[in-house]
């Protein structure tokens, strides 16, 4: 079984894209196209739903997402017209975000598009790319909300909001001191009060979250895309060179 991926509501990608008059998309070719919202024709319709919000729209094909090596290397061959971007948006798994933003660091601002809504009994193959801070399925992604913090893959009791009030927060976890805070972190950058208004909508929704639009089938011959994108991004060992620095590389 495949990886359950959907699209975000469209209030909640409009309220992502404030001020965004040109975005750079990533398309992965694993996950997110088997679930059917990267590959056309869903990936169509997102085109038309930023067109109609006078956002202009330029995008590649990534094999995944969430491997560090091969997404460094796409965003290597596209420094350019993503420097030209006001954002960068990931049609991916949460993994892939979470790959994003740690390599942009805070550079370039990165607006996730979906949410895993569920793994298909790939538990193993999403912990081992994951790690300690695996994203917990069926979780709706707030990394766009925390600039790439994810609290439920950080907080030692899996917590979406804070265990204490804010002026009780620390840098050390209550529960086990040897971790950092997640949400102290964030405070810190001045997002807290944005997550728990994020929170707060998303209790009053109950659950009732309507994606931009379902997931529609991919075409036939989906292995296409994997075998072009991994052609195109693959070879590459794991790279540390500063994303700022790759950004800067040959100027504008």
């Amino acid at each position: 079984m495949a990886i359950k991926i959907e699209y975000k509501p469209q209030e909640e990608l409009t309220a992502s894209l404030e001020g965004v008059r040109r975005i750079f998309l990533l398309r992965c070719a694993w996950c997110a196209a088997s679930a059917g919202v990267s590959a056309n024709p869903a990936f169509e319709e997102l085109e038309a739903f930023l067109r109609k919000k006078d956002i202009r729209v330029d995008a590649c094909w990534v094999a995944a997402v969430c491997a560090h090596s091969i997404l460094y290397d796409r965003l290597l061959q596209f420094r350019k017209k993503i420097k030209q971007a006001d954002a960068i948006g990931a049609c991916s798994c949460s993994m892939g975000v979470k790959t994003l933003f740690w390599i942009t660091e805070g550079t370039k601002r990165v607006v996730p598009f979906c949410d895993t809504v569920g793994l298909g009994g790939r538990e193993a193959d999403w912990e081992s790319v994951g790690g300690p801070e695996t994203c917990i399925p069926g979780c709706v992604c707030a990394l766009g909300v925390t600039n790439g913090i994810c609290t439920a893959g950080r907080c030692p009791l899996k917590r979406r909001t804070p265990c204490v009030p804010e002026s009780e927060l620390l840098g050390q976890c209550r529960e086990d001191e040897a971790r950092d805070c997640p949400f102290h972190r964030i405070r810190e950058e001045g997002r807290l009060r944005a997550l728990l208004r994020f929170e707060e909508r998303l209790s009053a929704s109950a659950g009732r979250r309507e994606p931009l639009f379902p997931p529609l089938n991919p075409p036939a011959g989906l292995g296409r895309y994997r075998r072009t994108a991994r052609i195109l991004g693959a070879g590459f060992a794991r790279i540390s060179t500063p994303f700022s620095w790759l950004m800067n590389l040959y100027g504008h």
